[in-house]
This record gives C-alpha cells, structure tokens and sequence, in this order.
C-alpha cells in the first residue's frame, strides 16, 4: 500500500528499461488540462501531481504473470526499446497502469520536481537523461522529439511548447 507521499508512476517498456539501467533519471510527463491552462494564463504553480523533492515514486511498467502467479518484468531484460518480450505464452501480459504496489519493483526518489515548458527546458542532456539515445541519425533531442510527439499527438506537440512537470529522480 502506498504512503501518502509514494506514489505510482507509469513507463512504458522501454524507458522502464532505461531507468532499470541507469540510463533515465528524468522524466517529462503533461500537466492536467486545467493545470495548464491556469499555468499558462497565470503562471500559478499547479498541485503537485507528483510529489515534491524528497517524496518516492513507485514505478508502474509493463509486466506478465506467470501461470504459478510470479510477477516478471521485461523490462529488465530489455536493451533497446524493441527487444523485451514475453516469448511464453502462458504468461498474462499487463499494462503499466494495472501494477499494484506490490508488484512493483522499483521506488524513484524524488531529487526535483518543476513546471517548464518542454521546447525550452529540452536540452540534448535532457533528453538523454530522459533515457533517448542517438537513432536513425537524429540526436538524443530529437529522439525525445519523435517519441513524445507520437506518444501525445498535436495537442501537446513540442512545437506547441506545452507546460509539463519536470522530474528529477534517482532509484531509491
């Protein structure tokens, strides 16, 4: 059971992936609507969806159940962002926001917590350090690019520079 100042996050495969690797300490995640809005015509700092400086995450990630109950995590045996898999198929694939508490294996620790507004916080070493790597010829900022913008489509575009939270984090 989570503690009020633990709370889930989701991830998908890949960046779960990362962050089991050390290689993401940092996520960028959008602002309810109204969050933003208010955000955008007053600057008033929204409440925190996620915690502040100091409070823990517990990470939600795509994972199986196995016909004797066990819980796997693919991501943890993943190395890109397309090779973790569940090959047998006894094994119940569950989506990230299905995880319970118990089942996660993963506590983030909370190192900053702040509203930016994503095309002019994201730098290539945030970008990086939000688990991109360099493919297909495009750097690690436009590799966040791509991936947000097919994850959340025009509206929240990082052409349209929406307001986001900016998470700081290091596994617990």
């Amino acid at each position: 059971m989570s503690t009020p100042n633990e709370r889930p996050i989701d991830f998908c495969l890949h960046l779960a992936a990362a962050i089991r690797q050390d290689k993401k300490t940092l996520a960028y995640k959008p602002l309810p609507f109204a969050s933003a809005t208010r955000f955008l015509a007053s600057k008033t700092q929204p409440a925190p969806t996620y915690g502040a400086a100091g409070d823990m995450l517990w990470m939600r990630e795509p994972y199986a159940i196995g016909p004797d109950g066990i819980v796997d995590y693919p991501a943890a045996r993943a190395s890109t962002r397309y090779d973790a898999r569940i090959s047998d198929s006894r094994w119940s694939i569950a989506h990230a926001s299905t995880m319970t508490r118990a089942q996660a294996s993963i506590l983030l620790k909370l190192v900053e917590v702040a509203v930016v507004r994503l095309s002019d916080d994201l730098t290539e070493d945030r970008a990086r350090a939000a688990g991109m790597t360099p493919r297909d010829r495009r750097s690690c900022r436009e590799e966040f690019i791509a991936q947000w913008d097919e994850a959340y489509g025009k509206g929240l575009a990082v052409t349209r520079n929406p307001p986001v939270w900016r998470l700081s984090f290091a596994i617990a």
